[in-house]
């Protein structure tokens, strides 16, 4: 498969961000995006990983001694930190959409 040519491109004919944005990987270069690169999925999803086993030790760990308080921050914690990287995965797959960028910096506003 052959990369787009995009020599004639004029970011002022396209919307790059917002809840409109009409650019993707196949119509705009990707140092139009949000970010000016695309996310790696592998980091994404690993750490999606290893905060979900960090949350479930944590959950054990809690219960096993009964530190409610430090349980329940560690979780939110993570859930956070999960949603976060969810947010990188959906930017890997159109790093010029809106959702994938809310979802990233709007989850600090669950913390």
């Amino acid at each position: 498969m052959a990369s787009p040519d995009f020599s004639h491109f004029n970011p002022h004919d396209w919307v790059l961000y917002g809840p409109t944005e009409n650019c993707t990987l196949a119509l705009c270069p990707v140092k139009y995006s949000i970010y000016e690169y695309r996310p790696s999925l592998a980091a994404s999803v690993s750490f999606i990983a290893l905060f979900g086993i960090s949350l479930l030790i944590h959950l054990y760990q809690g219960f096993r001694w009964h530190k409610w308080a430090f349980m329940i921050a560690i979780f939110w914690g993570c859930v956070c930190e999960m949603v976060g990287y969810g947010g990188r995965v959906l930017l890997w797959q159109n790093p010029f959409g809106f959702p994938g960028f809310i979802t990233q910096i709007g989850e600090f506003w669950l913390s």
